[in-house]
C-alpha cells in the first residue's frame, strides 16, 4: 500500500495511464520492461505485471509475444468514418426532439451522418453508451451528461475518449471535474432575470412562475 492509501499496482497503472493519455507516451511506443518498471519503482515483477493487466484489458496497451509491451496503435488510428455520435437524456420530450433535427441538418450539409443514443438520465446506460461508442468508428460526440449534478463515477471512459482522440462537447450541462472540456449550456439564472424584467418593465407586478 502506498502513502496515498492506493495499491501499488493501482499507482503504476495510473501513472502508466496518465502519461498515455497525456501523450507523453504516443501510439506504438514500447514501454520499459517488467524488470525497467519494477527497479524504477521499487515494486515486485507481480505487482508489475497486474498493472499491465488491467491497461492491457482497458486497450490502453498491447503485449506482443518476444517483443514487448507497446502503447496501443489504436490511438493512432485514421479518422474519417463521416459518423458523429449523439448522446442525449431523452429523445421524445420537451426540447429534444427540435435539438436532434437541428444537430441532424448541421451534420448532414456537412457530410456527416449522426449516431443517436439516449440515457433515460442514467449514469449506468450512459456508461453503456460511452463504451458502445468507442466500439464504433466515429469522429466527434456530442452529449447531454446524466444527472451532471453529480461527480462523474466513469471518467475513465471519458478519458479513452481523449486517449483515442475523439472530440467531445457536453450540452445542457457538464460534470464539475470535466469543467475545462468544451461545454455548452444554457443560462438559466439570465434567462429568468430577463423574462421577469420583461414583465416588469410592461407594469406587472404580480408574478407567478411554474417549472
Amino acid at each position: 500500500m502506498s502513502d496515498s492509501g492506493k495499491t501499488k499496482y493501482y499507482v503504476l497503472m495510473e501513472e502508466l495511464k496518465k502519461e498515455i493519455i497525456s501523450g507523453e507516451k504516443k501510439p506504438g511506443d514500447r514501454l520499459p520492461s517488467e524488470n525497467q518498471l519494477s527497479e524504477v519503482y521499487h515494486i515486485s515483477r507481480h505487482t508489475v505485471r497486474k498493472a499491465l493487466s488491467i491497461l492491457e484489458q482497458e486497450g490502453y496497451i498491447e503485449a506482443e509475444h518476444g517483443r514487448g509491451t507497446f502503447v496501443s496503435r489504436k490511438a493512432g488510428r485514421k479518422k474519417g468514418s463521416g459518423n458523429i455520435a449523439v448522446i442525449t437524456t431523452y429523445l421524445s420530450d420537451y426540447i429534444f426532439p427540435r435539438l436532434i433535427q437541428g444537430i441532424d441538418q448541421v451534420l448532414t450539409e456537412n457530410g456527416y451522418s449522426i449516431i443517436i443514443k439516449n440515457t433515460g438520465n442514467s449514469r449506468i446506460k450512459e456508461s453503456r453508451c460511452l463504451e458502445e461508442i468507442l466500439e464504433k468508428d466515429v469522429d466527434g460526440l456530442i452529449i447531454e451528461p446524466s444527472k451532471s449534478e453529480i461527480l462523474c463515477g466513469h471518467r475513465g471512459l471519458y478519458d479513452k475518449l481523449d486517449f483515442y482522440k475523439i472530440p467531445y462537447v457536453f450540452i445542457q450541462g457538464y460534470y464539475a471535474q470535466m469543467k475545462s472540456k468544451p461545454h455548452i449550456r444554457l443560462d438559466d439564472c439570465m434567462g429568468g432575470y430577463l423574462v421577469t424584467k420583461y414583465l416588469l418593465d410592461l407594469g406587472h407586478e404580480h408574478i407567478l412562475g411554474i417549472f
